[in-house]
């Protein structure tokens, strides 16, 4: 057998080969180990009823209620369909400092009721009549 320069020898090539056809097959097959951690037995789901969990908009909403005006926050999307503005002017008013005080809680950023209302006032604009 003749081998051109760059060839594999047989043997070399047949392991590269079996390597190969090995990793497709396992791309092939789903992995077995998370799924039995995603499906839960079958017993269990027909024996232990599911109970609904009240969702986490509810929550805040009921939350938001309950607090007196001067402790209210909203979020960029309430403030931006309060001003009729898209979020991402937000964004812009926040990064060059031109719009409402802010504040972040966490890594969101919240608008409070009161600051909002102030920056409202500063922006009026009377004509004379």
């Amino acid at each position: 057998m003749i081998r051109l320069p760059g060839e594999l020898p047989a043997s070399a090539a047949q392991r590269l080969l079996d390597q190969l056809m090995a990793v497709a097959q396992a791309m092939t097959e789903p992995p077995k180990v998370i799924l039995a951690r995603i499906e839960p037995p079958v017993a269990q789901a027909v024996t232990e009823p599911v109970q609904a969990k009240a969702a986490p908009t509810a929550k805040r909403a009921a939350k938001a209620k309950a607090a007196p005006p001067s402790v209210r926050h909203l979020t960029p999307e309430q403030l931006a369909e309060r001003l009729g503005k898209p979020v991402g002017t937000l964004k812009r008013w926040r990064r060059t400092r031109t719009g409402p005080p802010f504040m972040h809680v966490g890594r969101d950023v919240r608008y409070r009721l009161t600051d909002v209302e102030a920056w409202e006032k500063t922006r009026l604009v009377t004509t004379a009549a």
